[in-house]
């Protein structure tokens, strides 16, 4: 199991092969551009991710 933070893993993260059908990042085409981070919440209560941020490294990297 990841470590947790205050309850909240990274479940999965991947990149949307072309043509899987979902449009992730909003530009209209389903394609290996599509990118995604799920959270889990592994707490029986709400999770307050204000102030939280997500860092990609290198800066850009996913910047298409």
């Amino acid at each position: 199991m990841p470590d947790s933070l205050n309850g909240v893993v990274i479940n999965e993260f991947h990149q949307n092969p072309a043509g899987a059908g979902q449009d992730y990042n909003g530009d209209g085409v389903a394609d290996g551009n599509d990118l995604f981070i799920e959270l889990h919440n592994t707490t029986l209560s709400s999770v307050d991710l204000n102030g939280w941020q997500l860092h990609v490294y290198p800066p850009g990297a996913w910047a298409r």
